[in-house]
């Protein structure tokens, strides 16, 4: 009795192995999706980056997440230097690309 409750049969193996490469499958299109969705945004990034009207920055670290927003580490890509930065009223991810564009006065 115990050897048949230890090893499970073929079937329910199958149904495991099955069940794993159905997740991994959909996984790995969902991923392809996204990648593909967001090609174009990189895209008009860089292109805003290169016209050179306003400039690129990453989200380095986020070190701390309040009620009313985040402070992170960025990094300017021009430059590569890096700064504190309190984010007010957004809890951004670390890994976000933000693009900044000075206002003009009216």
């Amino acid at each position: 009795m115990q050897d048949a409750a230890m090893h499970p049969s073929p079937g329910a193996l199958m149904v495991i192995a099955l069940i794993i490469a159905v997740t991994i499958a959909l996984t790995v299109r969902s991923r392809r999706k996204r990648t593909a969705a967001l090609a174009p945004q990189w895209q008009a990034f860089q292109q805003h980056r290169s016209s050179g009207q306003g400039q690129l920055l990453k989200v380095t670290r986020v070190y701390q997440h309040g009620r009313r927003g985040s402070k992170a580490v960025v990094t300017w890509c021009d430059t590569g230097r890096q700064q504190d930065a309190w984010f007010w009223n957004w809890h951004v991810p670390a890994g976000a690309y933000l693009r900044l564009q000075r206002l003009r006065a009216a």
